[in-house]
């Protein structure tokens, strides 16, 4: 079976567009959060953190989620917009077409709102990164206290030695 590259061309362009507008909408909500998780990647492969250095990053890394959290739910909301705009245009261009199959107005309706659809397809995808970014942030919270907790029984082991 052969590619149709004129077809992959296309998809690979429109993603690369899409991905763009997404990188971008999410950078500006993460690119702090982002940058510091990599400045954790170096230091944890170099240093031995003490139990204060990594109640520090817990600490950031909860006001980091809140943050992401918030961006995310109020990405909820434009993605909800974009949806409702879409609908709102396809049942008007629908109800606004007077000849035509049920089929014929469908595909002319669908048509019509596909600049919506893409819309709601950008917010949708923003929404699911913000989301994972959250739940990534949480787990990384969660293993740093699991750190400290066992750094403490260690350092409680070693007093009663």
């Amino acid at each position: 079976m052969e590619i149709n590259r004129d077809l992959q061309n296309k998809v690979e362009n429109d993603s690369n567009m899409i991905e763009n507008i997404v990188t971008d909408i999410v950078d500006s909500k993460t690119k702090e959060l982002d940058n510091y998780i990599l400045r954790i990647k170096q230091v944890i492969e170099y240093e031995d953190l003490t139990i204060e250095d990594l109640q520090r990053i817990m600490i950031r890394l909860c006001s980091y989620a809140y943050f992401v959290s918030s961006a995310q739910e109020l990405m909820g909301i434009r993605q909800d917009i974009s949806e409702a705009l879409r609908i709102e245009r396809y049942n008007n261009v629908y109800v606004n077409l007077t000849v035509g199959t049920v089929a014929k107005k469908t595909a002319e309706a669908s048509e019509a709102v596909k600049e919506e659809a893409v819309i709601a397809l950008i917010y949708n995808r923003v929404y699911k990164i913000l989301k994972g970014k959250y739940d990534v942030t949480n787990r990384m919270i969660d293993a740093v206290k699991k750190i400290i907790s066992a750094k403490i029984q260690s350092m409680q082991i070693g007093v009663r030695e």
